[in-house]
Protein backbone atom coordinates (compact mmCIF):
# COMPACT_ATOMS: atom_id res chain seq x y z
CA UNK A 1 0.00 0.00 0.00
CA UNK A 2 2.67 2.06 -0.20
CA UNK A 3 1.94 3.30 -3.39
CA UNK A 4 -1.17 4.66 -2.71
CA UNK A 5 0.59 7.69 -1.52
CA UNK A 6 -0.89 10.49 0.68
CA UNK A 7 -4.05 7.49 1.15
CA UNK A 8 -1.83 5.11 2.70
CA UNK A 9 -1.80 5.57 6.38
CA UNK A 10 -5.88 5.64 5.98
CA UNK A 11 -5.81 2.33 3.98
CA UNK A 12 -3.51 0.23 6.34
CA UNK A 13 -6.05 1.90 9.22
CA UNK A 14 -9.09 0.51 7.78
CA UNK A 15 -7.46 -2.75 6.51
CA UNK A 16 -6.52 -3.30 10.53
CA UNK A 17 -10.29 -2.50 11.71
CA UNK A 18 -11.49 -5.39 9.08
CA UNK A 19 -8.79 -8.05 10.02
CA UNK A 20 -9.72 -7.24 13.84
CA UNK A 21 -12.45 -9.46 13.15
CA UNK A 22 -10.48 -11.94 10.50
CA UNK A 23 -6.87 -12.55 11.66
CA UNK A 24 -5.52 -14.76 14.26
CA UNK A 25 -1.79 -13.08 14.46
CA UNK A 26 -0.85 -10.40 12.45
CA UNK A 27 3.00 -9.77 11.64
CA UNK A 28 3.88 -6.73 10.13
CA UNK A 29 6.89 -5.44 8.09
CA UNK A 30 7.95 -1.86 7.44
CA UNK A 31 7.40 1.75 8.97
CA UNK A 32 3.82 1.73 6.97
CA UNK A 33 2.22 -0.51 8.44
CA UNK A 34 2.51 1.21 12.28
CA UNK A 35 -0.93 2.16 12.30
CA UNK A 36 -2.27 -1.57 11.48
CA UNK A 37 0.10 -2.33 14.61
CA UNK A 38 -1.40 0.29 16.69
CA UNK A 39 -4.86 -1.03 16.38
CA UNK A 40 -3.75 -4.57 16.89
CA UNK A 41 -2.08 -3.46 20.53
CA UNK A 42 -5.34 -1.55 21.27
CA UNK A 43 -7.37 -4.08 20.79
CA UNK A 44 -5.30 -6.45 22.20
CA UNK A 45 -4.96 -8.88 19.65
CA UNK A 46 -1.67 -10.51 18.93
CA UNK A 47 0.97 -8.58 17.00
CA UNK A 48 4.40 -8.30 16.20
CA UNK A 49 6.49 -5.31 13.82
CA UNK A 50 9.23 -5.67 12.22
CA UNK A 51 11.48 -3.57 10.17
CA UNK A 52 13.84 -6.58 8.06
CA UNK A 53 12.62 -9.15 6.05
CA UNK A 54 15.09 -11.73 7.79
CA UNK A 55 13.09 -11.29 10.66
CA UNK A 56 9.48 -11.41 9.29
CA UNK A 57 10.46 -14.54 7.88
CA UNK A 58 12.40 -16.12 10.73
CA UNK A 59 8.93 -15.42 12.66
CA UNK A 60 6.60 -16.81 10.05
CA UNK A 61 8.26 -19.98 10.28
CA UNK A 62 8.38 -20.04 14.07
CA UNK A 63 4.35 -19.26 14.33
CA UNK A 64 3.10 -21.30 11.74
CA UNK A 65 1.81 -24.81 11.82
CA UNK A 66 0.45 -27.85 9.25
CA UNK A 67 -3.22 -25.97 8.41
CA UNK A 68 -2.66 -22.71 9.03
CA UNK A 69 -3.47 -20.60 6.57
CA UNK A 70 -0.43 -17.46 5.97
CA UNK A 71 -1.56 -14.36 4.04
CA UNK A 72 1.73 -12.39 2.24
CA UNK A 73 0.35 -8.99 1.31
CA UNK A 74 2.57 -5.93 1.10
CA UNK A 75 4.12 -3.74 -1.44
CA UNK A 76 6.18 -5.18 -4.26
CA UNK A 77 9.22 -3.15 -2.64
CA UNK A 78 8.94 -4.88 0.71
CA UNK A 79 10.20 -8.25 -1.62
CA UNK A 80 7.96 -10.41 0.56
CA UNK A 81 7.86 -13.19 -2.12
CA UNK A 82 11.11 -13.81 -0.36
CA UNK A 83 9.59 -15.22 3.03
CA UNK A 84 9.17 -18.57 0.72
CA UNK A 85 12.12 -18.90 -0.47
CA UNK A 86 14.61 -20.79 1.45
Amino acid sequence: MKELGVYTERSHLEVAQIALSQVDYLLCLGEECATMVDVFQREGKPVEHFLDLEGIKRRVYELAEQGDVVLLKGSNSKRLWQILEN
